[in-house]
């Protein structure tokens, strides 16, 4: 009979070179890099790159056939242009309005669904709905229902104006109320992401900490102060990044709603830039505005992320 090999088998030396570490390897590592590498410095850098050129030009369409050097004129311009002062301005309300309402009603529903309450999962299906559908679509609706004399909101609200005697509010055809018109729009739309965020952050929380809290007498709000608002710090900064970030490339809901106005009231940086560059073909000035955008935005995403996120300072 056959004795059975007992002997322990053959050591793989691990020590050695890697398949990526061989030339071969390397070789192959590269053609995955190089393809997104491309496609990196061919959808992103060059784009800004070629802009931030534009803006040191002078180029307008209809009489200049090539772009003039003119230094930094274009950023003095818009310095001293109070049109586009004054969208800053509306472009800091707009900012401010969004985010703060975003995470507040963000924050009471994912309060809400991280309960056990009946038909949750429903609900969760139909509140991502405003995010997923087109926003083209979800606009004109929108539009429709915002008109002073047959639009449903007006509608609903007529008892209300009878009672306290006010005319019907023009909703995106008033100065005062079309900047409201617009962050409630926005705010509809996208809360569902922050609330997701946040959802997820609550899920993390062990419940171990909220029971040893009630046997120690924290109340409700206690509760939510030291052990809910610490540990939901991080989703809080992820859904203030991304959305700082969507907020400046907010066009959409502001084009088809009121179009920048009435009387630029609701007229941002990025509606600004798009009727300067293709209403009025200033290319080399329009360029010098988005590059500004693009500043105001890093310093904004940098200051949230200091006031959120403080680290160890």
């Amino acid at each position: 009979m056959k004795k059975p090999n007992t002997t322990s088998p053959e050591r793989v030396d691990l020590s050695g070179e890697t398949g990526f570490d061989t030339p071969m390897g390397k070789r192959g590592l590269y053609r995955y890099i190089i393809p997104v590498l491309a496609i990196l410095v061919l959808f992103q850098v060059f784009p800004f790159v070629y802009n931030f050129y534009l803006s040191l030009h002078s180029w307008y369409l209809p009489v200049e056939k090539t772009p003039t050097f003119v230094g930094v004129n274009n950023y003095i311009k818009a310095w001293n242009d109070p049109e586009f002062v004054h969208t800053i301005k509306v472009q800091l309300l707009f900012y401010v309005g969004t985010l703060s309402l975003e995470l507040l009603i963000g924050l009471g529903v994912a309060l809400l669904l991280n309960k056990d309450i009946a038909g949750k999962s429903i609900f969760r299906t139909l509140f991502i709905i405003p995010m997923m559908a087109t926003p083209a679509a979800m606009n004109l609706i929108w539009k429709v229902m915002y008109n002073p004399t047959t639009g449903v909101i007006n509608q609903i609200l007529y008892p209300l104006y009878d009672f306290f005697h006010i005319e019907p509010l023009a909703w995106t055809g008033d100065t005062s109320t079309a900047l409201l018109s617009v962050v409630i729009v926005t705010v509809w739309r996208w809360t569902p992401f922050t609330t997701f965020i946040l959802l997820a952050g609550l899920q993390s929380i062990p419940q171990s900490l909220y029971e040893a809290a009630s046997i120690d007498g924290a109340a409700v709000l206690r509760r939510f102060q030291y052990i809910t608002l610490p540990y939901l710090r991080t989703p809080i900064l992820i859904a203030l990044l991304f959305r700082s970030m969507d907020v400046f490339k907010t066009f959409d809901e502001i084009y088809i709603l009121t179009g920048g106005g009435p009387a630029l009231a609701t007229e941002i940086i990025n509606i600004h830039i798009f009727f300067k560059a293709f209403e009025g073909f200033h290319m080399g000035y329009s360029s010098a505005l988005a590059i500004i955008l693009f500043l105001i935005s890093m310093c904004l995403v940098g200051i949230v992320s200091y006031i959120i996120f403080p680290r160890d300072r």
